[in-house]
């Protein structure tokens, strides 16, 4: 590209993120202007009370996710209901309960990249 094309596309790109952060912080404001409303002769006014008091009658959704300390967690109902059905199969704690013992594990080797392949795939 020679340096005019360079040049020219430098100036529509700083130009089009120019325009695309909107306006300066720097520009004053246009002053906003208050209307006064007049209603029609044949709007009634309301002698309503206040109507804050039903947004309580709607019931609260809970959020999807909570969080509890470990110590105050409880199982659900449910939860209990499920393991009260399970019979147990002996008088151990459950294989499945009881985790292995951490081993110190071999590092991973680093991956080479090379002309062979057997020396990345490693």
């Amino acid at each position: 590209m020679s340096s005019s094309k360079c040049t020219a596309l430098v100036v529509v790109s700083l130009g089009a993120l120019a325009m695309g952060c909107g306006r300066s912080p720097a520009m004053p404001r246009t002053p906003t202007v208050m209307v006064r409303v007049d209603h029609p002769p044949s709007a009634v006014p309301c002698d309503c009370e206040d109507d804050d008091d039903d947004d309580d009658a709607a019931p609260r959704r809970r959020p999807p996710v909570e969080y509890v300390r470990l110590s105050e967690w409880q199982a659900p109902a449910s939860a209990e209901r499920a393991a009260d059905e399970v019979t147990p199969r002996g008088p151990g704690t459950p294989s499945y309960l009881e985790f292995p013992s951490l081993t110190l594990h071999e590092p991973i080797p680093a991956t080479t990249f090379g002309r062979s392949r057997r020396a990345a795939i490693r």
